[in-house]
């Protein structure tokens, strides 16, 4: 290269964002699978509108709009992360580490579970065990619409 005064070397290095539209792909593949099939060719109106004691496969519905749910934000928050934290990045499974997406899709994943189980644990020392199902219907409800966004 030339050496000129106000002259400076960049190297570009394009990123690859392929894998997001993989994740949001598959996050619509999962919502099409569970309206198709757990849902029993519901329609977006007749799957919002459902009341609880009409509808049939609550807890495998809740667990696919959880996964969505954590995926797509994991996708949203990953790229506000510069780096992996350093303890985080010298573990490392089988020649692997994290990378910024699964050191937030862990986090996530790991808030998610904490705060689910501790609402189960809300809903069974109130006596209200009966309940949890109602809650988490609710939350399927409130969950599938905030994916969207």
């Amino acid at each position: 290269m030339p050496s000129l005064p106000n002259y400076i070397n960049h190297v570009r290095i394009p990123e690859n964002n392929d894998w997001v539209i993989f994740i949001l792909v598959g996050c619509i593949f999962l919502y099409v699978f569970m309206m198709n099939i757990i849902e029993r060719d519901a329609s977006l109106k007749d799957f919002l509108l459902q009341k609880y004691f009409d509808a049939s496969n609550n807890l495998p519905s809740w667990i696919i709009t959880s996964c969505v749910t954590t995926l797509t934000l994991s996708v949203l928050i990953s790229q506000y992360i510069p780096v992996v934290p350093k303890y985080i990045a010298d573990l490392q499974l089988f020649g692997y580490q994290l990378n910024k997406f699964g050191y937030t899709l862990l986090a996530v994943l790991f808030f998610y579970l904490t705060r689910s189980t501790l609402g189960f644990l809300f809903y069974q020392s109130i006596g209200d065990g009966k309940k949890w199902s109602i809650f988490y219907f609710t939350s399927t409800k409130f969950y599938f619409i905030l994916s969207f966004y």
